[in-house]
């Protein structure tokens, strides 16, 4: 592996993963802070949505057959 490629993975996987953190911190805040009654389910939901955001854009393609 060359330099550049090592690099750029680093770089992607410190934006994924700082993405991944801001979005559970906001949606944290946004269900704390404005829905406290629903707090609990509304964890559950945000792990589920981190998750999916996760696998979704994040998450690298195995180019192996």
């Amino acid at each position: 592996m060359s330099l550049s490629k090592i690099i750029s993975y680093a770089v992607k996987e410190f934006i994924s993963t700082y993405i991944t953190i801001v979005l559970m911190i906001g949606l944290g805040i946004f269900f704390y802070e404005f829905i406290p009654e629903h707090s609990g389910k509304l964890t559950i939901l945000s792990i589920v949505i981190v998750v999916y955001v996760d696998i979704k854009f994040f998450s690298k393609k195995s180019g192996q057959k």
